[in-house]
């Protein structure tokens, strides 16, 4: 009896361990965070070249091409990570649903600060895009670092907030401000998505 009731504490105990790390998030992801950074962060420094006279296009329409980038390549990357099943895990699913959330939300502002600003006649609007979408992104990073509790996380948690604070002080240098969002961008995005997918495929392979 006694050895039937060690065995039962064992078997919860195993089970209980592995419900806790199944709520961890894995590496999971990263092919989102790489998308975004180049396709957002190419685009900001488009705009900075542009607004340096480098580049004879309309920031507006290196914004709207980059959305329309955005939009038709999110819709393949959601298929194929869910053909691959690759996130299994709940942590993987919560972080990868943050994580699109804050993707289609960014879609959704661009949509709504361009018919502000086309009903208003005005452009200042657009200022407060890149700070904004920072700012979400510190809050990917921090629903990320809550389930994983890696320190990696937390710290680009905090980058990702006082980048958007850096970037929304530089308003009156539009040039420095849309480099440095383009810098941003790559640091908290691109770079991180790049090292989860190389981290994810040596798991694997």
């Amino acid at each position: 009896m006694s050895q039937s009731t060690e065995t039962l504490k064992n078997d919860i105990a195993f089970v209980a361990d592995l419900a806790r790390e199944g709520a961890k998030p894995t590496y999971a992801g990263g092919e989102f965070l790489l998308f975004c950074g180049v396709v957002f962060g190419g685009a900001s420094f488009a705009v900075a070249a542009s607004l340096a006279g480098y580049l004879p296009v309309s920031m507006n329409w290196i914004w709207l091409a980059s959305m329309v980038v955005f939009a038709i390549g999110m819709p393949i990357l959601i298929m194929r990570s869910r053909r691959a099943r690759a996130y299994r895990m709940v942590g993987d699913r919560a972080v990868g649903q943050a994580w699109t959330a804050i993707g289609w939300a960014i879609f959704v502002m661009a949509g709504c600060i361009a018919a502000v600003s086309y009903q208003l006649h005005t452009e200042m609007v657009i200022w407060l895009f890149a700070p904004i979408i920072l700012a979400l992104y510190g809050v990917g990073w921090s629903v990320s670092a809550t389930l994983s509790e890696r320190t990696f996380a937390k710290v680009m948690t905090v980058g990702s907030f006082a980048s958007a604070l850096i970037v929304a002080s530089l308003v009156k240098w539009p040039v420095a401000m849309f480099t440095a969002y383009g810098v941003a961008l790559i640091l908290l995005a691109a770079v991180p998505g790049l090292i989860w997918m190389r981290i994810r495929a040596k798991a694997q392979g």
